[in-house]
């Protein structure tokens, strides 16, 4: 999946194949853990949800596959494949699929 060995950068080909679908639930797989970014590849099961959370940190998805809804605050937004989405730290924010997805999601982790 990746690339660095020695070299003054990271690369990851492939993020969908880093985690299967599970049948329920949500899988995971941490991709990236660097001192001011984390990439974590999320797959959801139809129907599956991280429910209302927060972040110290903002936080950037983008759908791989599938589709789904976030709610962030008091809105609600579609999530199909090839959408990009970033909430503020500290915002209130859930996701729940709607078919089968896979989600990148990164977290810019800046000095406070």
């Amino acid at each position: 999946m990746s690339e660095a060995s020695g070299a003054p950068f990271f690369l990851a080909r492939n993020l969908g194949g880093a985690v299967e679908a599970p049948e329920q639930g949500v899988a995971s797989a941490k991709v990236y853990d660097g001192p001011g970014l984390t990439l974590v590849v999320l797959a959801f099961a139809p129907g599956a949800a991280l429910d209302e959370h927060t972040s110290r940190w903002p936080v950037s998805l983008y759908v791989l596959e599938g589709a789904g809804r976030a709610s962030v605050g008091d809105a609600e937004v579609g999530l199909l494949s090839g959408t990009w989405l970033r909430v503020e730290p500290r915002a209130v924010h859930s996701l729940t699929a709607t078919s089968s997805m896979k989600v990148a999601l990164m977290l810019v982790k800046a000095p406070e």
